[in-house]
């Protein structure tokens, strides 16, 4: 049965980020690009997984990112990743899936947020 989001997940991964990197006070402004002041770092990123993977050992909740920090007046590389994490879904209903789903993005967001703040203090 498919699932229908009430919002779609890239929007939630992209608004779950700017609020954890800006609830760090490390940070003067975060936003969509539009949205903020000229920017000293680009973010760019994309879900490349974010499903459920049925196996032999059981069923899983994968998310998957890919994620680029760049200066933005020199272009520079400042960090590439591409973060993973998969949570047993411990049910087979879709609430369980939601919620092994909601695990997965949490942990993928905390690995690319170190990864963020790494990469920036390294260039500093």
């Amino acid at each position: 049965m498919p699932i229908a989001w009430s919002e779609p997940p890239e929007d939630s991964l992209t608004r779950a980020l700017i609020e954890k990197l800006l609830s760090t006070g490390a940070f003067s402004d975060v936003g969509l690009s539009g949205d903020t002041s000229i920017p000293d770092f680009l973010i760019q990123g994309e879900i490349t997984e974010f499903r459920e993977d049925r196996s032999e050992s059981g069923a899983m909740a994968v998310c998957t990112l890919k994620l680029d920090v760049r200066e933005r007046d020199s272009g520079r590389l400042a960090h590439y990743g591409v973060f993973t994490e998969a949570t047993p879904v411990s049910g087979g209903n879709v609430a369980e899936l939601d919620a092994a789903l909601e695990t997965s993005a949490r942990a993928v967001l905390d690995e690319a947020y170190a990864a963020i703040d790494g990469a920036i203090k390294n260039m500093e």
